[in-house]
């Protein structure tokens, strides 16, 4: 997961200032969060699990995260 996500942003660049960014299937939400801290100016998380949700928007307010939407529902749905 850590590689593929390092590929990922290698791919996309170090700046993502002023972007938005969707993350689907947001699990621990790293995509999303480096894609905050790349300069992103919001990013969407969308994760069906109840449990991992709780989890995702507890650690968004514990990093402080700003521009960061994290809504329940199904990616696939959701696209």
């Amino acid at each position: 997961p850590d590689r593929v996500r390092e590929t990922l942003f290698n791919w996309l660049g170090r700046d993502l200032t002023g972007m938005v960014c969707l993350d689907l299937f947001a699990g621990s939400g790293a995509l999303g969060f480096e894609a905050l801290s790349r300069g992103a100016a919001s990013v969407i998380m969308v994760e069906k699990n109840p449990a991992v949700l709780r989890a995702l928007r507890d650690n968004a307010q514990k990093l402080g995260a700003t521009g960061l939407t994290v809504v329940r529902g199904d990616a696939l749905e959701f696209v």
